[in-house]
This record gives structure tokens, C-alpha cells and sequence, in this order.
């Protein structure tokens, strides 16, 4: 099995210290597969979306105009709620 070493806060080291009967190593490897994860789903998302757009037409320009567009009707319907 690998071993990686980091830093962390002095407040942090201690907390951990505290709970000795917490197995530790387990939830660091939980954690970092969970990233490992969710770096994968991105990236299979970003490969998609790009397969999806690689024949359009639509400009960057264009798309900052379509959210602005978005953005300006988000706000009016919100000011007209009165949640502005």
C-alpha cells in the first residue's frame, strides 16, 4: 500500500489527535476516492459537451450576449417579485 504524507493546520492535528479510535486513514482514503470520482464525472461531462458542441455555430460573443440576455430576465422577474 502507498503512502502520502500533507500538511495541516495545528487546530486540525489536534482534533485528530483527540480521536485516536478513528480510523483515519480509512476516511482519507474515502475522501480522496470521492475526489477522484467526481474528477472523472467532470471530465466524462466535459468530453460529452464538447462532442455535443463541436459543430456549432454559437461564438463566444454570442454566448456572453445570451447570458447576459438570461441574467437581465432572471433579475426583472425576480425585481418584479419583489425579491430585489
Amino acid at each position: 500500500m502507498g503512502k502520502i504524507e500533507f500538511e495541516i493546520s495545528r487546530e486540525l492535528e489536534e482534533e485528530v489527535k483527540k480521536n485516536t479510535k478513528i480510523a483515519w486513514a480509512k476516511i482519507l482514503e474515502r475522501a480522496i476516492r470521492n475526489e477522484l470520482g467526481k474528477i472523472t464525472e467532470r471530465r466524462i461531462i466535459l468530453a460529452a459537451l464538447n462532442k455535443l458542441l463541436e459543430n456549432s455555430k454559437m461564438t463566444e460573443e454570442d454566448a456572453i450576449e445570451l447570458g447576459r440576455k438570461v441574467r437581465a430576465e432572471i433579475y426583472e422577474k425576480y425585481k418584479k417579485e419583489g425579491v430585489l
